[in-house]
């Protein structure tokens, strides 16, 4: 099956979904990869103890240092029935029992400012810099030690008031990857990211 057969999402089963994604982040965390939720996946969990009624699929994030540990999973993620049906650089996205879960990978960056890009998205360094957990029915999944300050970044003051609003893209980002041949967006990827391990 192509990738253009999987473009179309419906919204997400919340019980198969959460399945998914508990499922998912436990193989990752008995391999010691920080993998957490993120957009609407940490919104609906922390503001609404659920997730978004809608929404099409799990959002999770990665760092770039793992991506390489999380790529020698792949056989047991088949195994549990987990399907990679698109990846890229910044993005990894799985479907299994006909749900969506997209990884973003998120690499460091030091200038102009320092933080994480993944595609058109990017985080200032301060709002993951450091973890705790959040619980979501009975699993505690890794989560940026503020996610208050995370989510007004992303929806807005307003972050926790319900909308249809989507996360906040990075104009600079966006303006880039559509207008800047792909060689010299290479090579400013190559002269500013930091890929050291974090």
């Amino acid at each position: 099956m192509s990738l253009s057969d999987y473009i179309l999402k419906k919204p997400m089963d919340h019980k198969i979904s959460e399945e998914n994604m508990r499922l998912l982040c436990k193989i990752l965390y008995e391999k010691d990869i920080k993998i957490f939720p993120i957009f609407g996946t940490l919104l609906g969990i922390y503001r609404d103890s659920k997730l978004i009624d809608g929404d099409n699929d799990i959002d999770l994030a990665i760092f770039s240092d793992q991506k390489q540990k999380f790529s020698e999973l792949k056989d047991n993620l088949k195994k549990e029935g987990f399907k990679i049906i698109n990846e890229t650089r910044s993005i990894i996205s799985i479907i299994r029992m006909g749900n969506y879960l997209d990884i973003s990978v998120l690499y460091p960056i030091n200038f102009p400012l320092k933080g994480w890009i993944s595609s058109v998205f990017f985080i200032p360094k301060r709002l993951i810099s450091n973890f705790t957990e959040i619980d979501f029915n009975g699993f505690r999944y890794h989560c940026p030690k503020s996610p208050e300050l995370m989510l007004k970044y992303f929806y807005g003051k307003s972050w926790n008031i319900p909308s249809s609003g989507t996360a906040k893209i990075s104009l600079v980002l966006a303006m880039l990857q559509k207008y800047v041949p792909k060689k010299i967006i290479k090579y400013i990827l190559n002269l500013f990211f930091n890929n050291k391990k974090k």
